[in-house]
């Protein structure tokens, strides 16, 4: 159980964007599911995972501010929107362009 809060005092806005990717390919699987739903889903769940978890690691300035769970939602809604940021360019890099596989022009 120590090995897994080490990795989480690491950087769990990082951990957020793997776990929101991971989900986004879940979600992906969904054959009745369209693939533009992903990338509204995946900042809200990022908000609201994060409005959970990021107190428990708190920032170091996060007193001064009035609102908390407001900053670790917005903290988490960004984390959510690079991940679909990060998986863009990743489709861009490859080449990738569609579900079919096919390499842009």
């Amino acid at each position: 159980m120590e090995s897994i809060e080490e990795i989480l005092k690491l950087s769990p806005p990082l951990l957020l964007i793997v776990a929101l990717g991971c989900l986004g390919q879940a979600i992906k699987t969904i054959p009745k599911l369209p693939n533009w739903i992903i990338p509204l889903v995946l900042p809200l769940v990022g908000a609201a995972t994060y409005s959970l978890i990021g107190p428990a690691y708190p920032l170091p300035w996060i007193d001064k501010v009035e609102y908390p769970f407001i900053v670790y939602g917005m903290i988490g809604f960004i984390c959510g929107s690079a991940t679909v940021g990060f998986h863009q360019a990743w489709r861009q890099w490859t080449g990738r362009n569609g579900e079919k596989g096919e390499l842009e022009p």
